[in-house]
């Protein structure tokens, strides 16, 4: 497994009296903080997310099973959360992703990687930026995923550069929202820390 494959882990919604419930993708980046799509853990046109108390995630981690979210911090206007450890609960003791200094464009090859569905396997399709849209930056990717993909990882030479954002199957389009694009927004919830955290493990 490479490195990088330690740091994506599924997230999960505790339902009282059912299964707990799939909801998508996220990424470890500092030992305390994960990063996901809004929409899979909340609702992206009233921008609340569900009760942190009901979410968790679930992957390789050092207690090898569910992990409880402490709150779930809200981008203010693109469809990225920011989940956030308990207080009381220990470090992920395991390397976070680095951060891509290189910006997306049309052409480059990036790695996805995420979990389609609550029992499939990791997955880590390369695939080539085709285009650029909206008037909130987005690239697109003519690739296949599936539904839990979103809130997954998008790579460049190994190195975070975006999030796997959203699905269009009638086009066979992954969209992607670039780094530059919430990198603000980490710096100012993480106070910097996932830089630092990451130099730890290098």
């Amino acid at each position: 497994m490479a490195v990088q494959d330690h740091a994506i882990v599924r997230v999960w919604r505790r339902q009282a009296g059912k299964s707990d419930e799939y909801l998508g993708s996220a990424f470890l980046l500092s030992p305390r903080h994960l990063l996901t799509c809004l929409h899979v853990v909340g609702k992206q046109d009233t921008r609340e997310p569900i009760p942190a108390r009901e979410c968790f995630f679930a992957g390789p981690t050092p207690g090898g099973g569910k992990e409880v979210i402490g709150r779930i911090e809200v981008h203010p206007d693109r469809d990225v959360a920011l989940l956030v450890l308990p207080e009381s609960a220990p470090d992920i003791d395991l390397p976070p992703l680095p951060l891509s200094a290189a910006k997306l464009a049309v052409g480059v090859q990036v790695t996805l990687k995420g979990f389609s569905s609550e029992d499939s396997g990791l997955e880590s399709p390369t695939v080539t930026v085709s285009s650029y849209a909206g008037s909130k930056p987005t690239f697109i990717a003519h690739t296949y995923i599936g539904k839990g993909f979103s809130g997954g990882a998008v790579l460049f030479n190994g190195e975070l550069a975006g999030v796997v954002h959203a699905k269009d199957a009638g086009r066979n389009q992954t969209h992607i929202i670039p780094l530059a694009q919430f990198e603000e927004f980490l710096n100012h919830q993480i106070d910097n820390t996932f830089a630092k955290s990451y130099a730890a493990f290098a």
